[in-house]
């Protein structure tokens, strides 16, 4: 109410700012996913490589009228998706016409009710405001700030088939002069080139290079699959993958052969094709490509199509914050103590900088003897140690570490070094290093691999009964009492944790099913659905154990099946009776 009374009064003023188109699209779908993966809905973008990212423009703005329309396409779809697609309609030297559709596969809106969409409070009819809440406001604030920021929007429907909400508006580009630098670069986005000749990769490696990228190679799908779950156990995964359309195989069935490979969840993936005509293009998108090149490969359309799947944080304005965006995307609100053992004073900063804003709790030391004694009197929930120190080196006191305590599941520890050699890495591996990451220290990919080796801890915890894991947080009280201040309507928490036990059930059957069925890639999606529920309502324990199911292997599904299942459905009762138990309590406290 507040939003629409501001702009019906004149207080709503439009702004103009630069900012980085791909990365506000990318931390706003962020934000939303959690809510699509609770309803078991896909959520996909698709910037189009011709659609340029440095503009000028309100990305306040803009950001609020992607998360009204994304939101009500996610509110009233029961099954399959929604999908943006951002595309270019035309541009001039210094101006560009974007046009942004958001569609889903939702209720639909019979013709009659279209023509008031738009209007205050209006929703397609009494039974969708009863059956999806809301009070229509979204479309109608959308709007109106479409039109504040000179643009048009619309949309098309066909009632129990979906709708597709589009928007239109015109920016500035950014003065190349002025972009910046980080804006133009790809500093540590490691790129798979799979399937490409000899003579095509030489051009496209050197491109890459001078925008700071790093490559590896590949010359079929098989290899590369090894070669991405390589480099995902080591810690340095791959951001993105260009594959090279094979004459002989269907695009869509190389992207489903390298996504069904053992190499976990593959990256986004960018199809090189020799020709591409809109048929064509449109058929690959919607098997899982987020972005299809004619070859030879244009450099501004391969920058773009990169940077769209890559950037996710920046510091310019209407771009989520790094901690913001590991809030949104995990919601996982827990602080980790961590010990840093690195002698170089300017990498401790770094190193430290980067944890500290994340809001986890460091301790420094300088060497790797004085880590074993701190570790001999403190607990850490990760190590992490610089290979090369004076005194006791990272390996050597890694290695005696594992020694003091060789049966228990001791705390992950992450090993950095400039010195990237298959010999180096395999020698971590054999001392127990649970992940390597090349120096310098890129701070995505230091959170993510944390975030991954603890929640994979938790769910060796819990499969194994140790009892540690019983002290884990089964409920966050803080998430519970957050959640009552959304609404004042008493049946608000009742509906919505009974929801959540009901949507859990439903899942652990499927989940039962799946493993029954050996279909572990559609157990790894549920598990992830799961999470997303989790994540809500601050059941942390469970959503600790999701996470790390759903980032292991089909093998490791296929080993663990049974276990894994048993771990979730222990995890999701106990959860139930917690919640079970606050709404008990709640209850008595009214009456």
């Amino acid at each position: 109410m507040l939003d629409i009374s501001k702009i019906e009064a004149g207080k709503v003023s439009i702004e103009e700012t630069d900012f980085d188109l791909h990365g506000l699209i990318n931390s706003t779908s962020g934000v939303l996913a959690p809510q699509a993966e609770i309803r078991g809905l896909q959520l996909r973008t698709l910037v189009m490589p011709e659609a340029p990212h440095a503009l000028r423009g309100d990305p306040y703005h803009l950001r609020q009228v992607l998360y009204n329309l994304i939101g009500n396409g996610i509110k009233f779809t029961q099954s399959g998706g929604v999908t943006l697609t951002v595309s270019s309609l035309g541009e001039s030297e210094h101006a560009v016409r974007l046009r942004f559709a958001i569609e889903d596969t939702g209720i639909g809106i019979a013709p009659e009710a279209q023509e008031r969409i738009f209007e205050s409070f209006v929703q397609a009819d009494d039974s969708t405001t009863r059956r999806y809440g809301g009070t229509g406001l979204g479309t109608t604030i959308s709007k109106q700030l479409v039109e504040m920021m000179g643009g048009q929007i619309g949309l098309n429907s066909t009632p129990g088939k979906g709708s597709t909400f589009w928007f239109e508006l015109p920016f500035k580009k950014q003065m190349v002069g002025l972009v910046p630098e980080a804006s133009l670069r790809l500093n540590d986005i490691r790129i798979m080139l799979l399937g490409f000749a000899d003579a095509e990769l030489q051009a496209l490696e050197q491109d890459l290079a001078t925008w700071g990228a790093r490559t590896g190679r590949a010359a079929g799908v098989e290899a590369g699959a090894a070669r991405l779950a390589e480099a995902q156990s080591l810690g340095h995964p791959y951001h993105l993958v260009l594959l090279r359309e094979d004459a002989q195989v269907e695009p869509n069935r190389l992207l489903a052969r390298l996504r069904n490979s053992r190499s976990q969840k593959a990256p986004p993936t960018v199809l090189c094709t020799p020709g591409v005509s809109q048929i064509r293009s449109a058929e690959a998108l919607a098997g899982g490509f987020v972005a299809v090149l004619e070859m030879p490969l244009e450099k501004r359309l391969l920058f773009n199509a990169i940077h769209s799947a890559t950037a996710v944080q920046g510091s310019q304005e209407g771009v989520i914050s790094l901690s913001d965006y590991y809030a949104a995307r995990d919601a996982n609100r827990r602080r980790y103590q961590i010990l840093v053992a690195e002698d170089n004073a300017v990498n401790q900063r770094v190193i430290v900088g980067i944890l500290e804003r994340a809001g986890h709790r460091v301790r420094v030391v300088d060497d790797g003897e004085q880590a074993l004694d701190v570790l001999e009197n403190e607990r850490f929930d990760v190590v992490i140690m610089d290979l090369n120190m004076p005194e006791l080196g990272g390996l050597d006191a890694a290695r005696a570490y594992r020694f003091m305590d060789p049966e228990a599941i001791q705390v992950p520890i992450i090993m950095l070094s400039a010195d990237v050699t298959s010999e180096t890495m395999k020698e971590c591996e054999e001392a127990g290093i649970d992940a390597f990451l090349s120096k310098p220290i890129e701070a995505r990919r230091l959170l993510d691999t944390i975030a991954s080796l603890i929640a994979k801890r938790a769910t060796a915890r819990a499969a194994s009964g140790d009892g540690a894991e019983k002290t884990q947080v089964v409920i966050n009280p803080a998430t519970l009492s957050e959640l009552e201040l959304i609404s004042a309507d008493s049946t608000f928490m009742p509906e919505l944790l009974n929801g959540f036990i009901q949507d859990g059930e439903a899942l652990l059957r499927q989940m039962e099913a799946a493993v029954a069925a050996e279909q572990y890639e559609t157990l790894r999606d549920l598990v992830h659905a799961m999470k997303g529920s989790a994540v809500t309502l601050g059941a942390e324990q469970l959503c600790q154990t999701c996470v790390g199911i759903s980032g292991q292997t089909t093998s490791e599904l296929q080993a663990g099946g049974p276990r894994t299942l048993k771990v979730v459905r222990e995890q999701f009762q106990q959860a139930r009776a917690s919640l079970l138990d606050y709404l008990k309590k709640n209850q008595s406290a009214a009456r």
